[in-house]
């Protein structure tokens, strides 16, 4: 049985009856029992969400096994490519570079998806501020081509390296 307390939180309790005969066996009383069963309820719940936890980080390690597989080729085919152009085909190199950038940062995803699912604490390292905002404009080169948008970065001498979570 439910019951609605009046802060709107729920009391859960469990009802059992049990009858005590006279000597011709017809009952003459009964024994109730009332149990709160509230924090078992919640208990339950909660191993229950940390099962549903557990089969979805097994379920991310399995998924990004299965991508880590073809980003690795499209890292290394984009490499070949820039090995192989010529210099003056900059339109060329610019595409194979943002390839390579963008399995870069898949492949990062792919890593920050197995620290999550691994339960690994935070590791945090010193990067270059300037070099993740150059890296973020060229993922969205197509974007501000295809729109006509122009965009001028101008590296800051300030801000070198910050500390963050990678």
């Amino acid at each position: 049985m439910r019951y609605l307390q009046n802060d709107h939180t729920n009391l859960e309790w469990e009802i059992h009856s049990y009858p005590v005969t006279e000597g011709d066996g017809n009952p003459c009383q009964v024994i109730l029992l009332e149990q709160n069963i509230t924090e078992k309820r919640k208990l339950e719940a909660e191993l229950i969400q940390s099962e549903k936890l557990a089969a979805v980080g097994e379920l991310a390690v399995g998924i990004a096994h299965d991508i880590n597989n073809p980003l690795t080729s499209i890292i290394a085919n984009s490499q070949i490519l820039l090995a192989d152009l010529p210099e003056d085909k900059t339109d060329l190199l610019q595409c194979a570079h943002l390839i390579e950038l963008a399995g870069t940062k898949a492949t990062q995803v792919v890593h920050n998806l197995l620290t999550s699912a691994r339960k690994v604490e935070f590791e945090f390292t010193s990067i270059d501020l300037n070099e993740s905002i150059q890296n973020a404009l060229l993922l969205l080169t197509h974007e501000f081509i295809s729109r006509d948008i122009k965009i001028s970065f101008n590296r800051g001498n300030k801000m070198l390296y910050i500390f963050c979570q990678r």
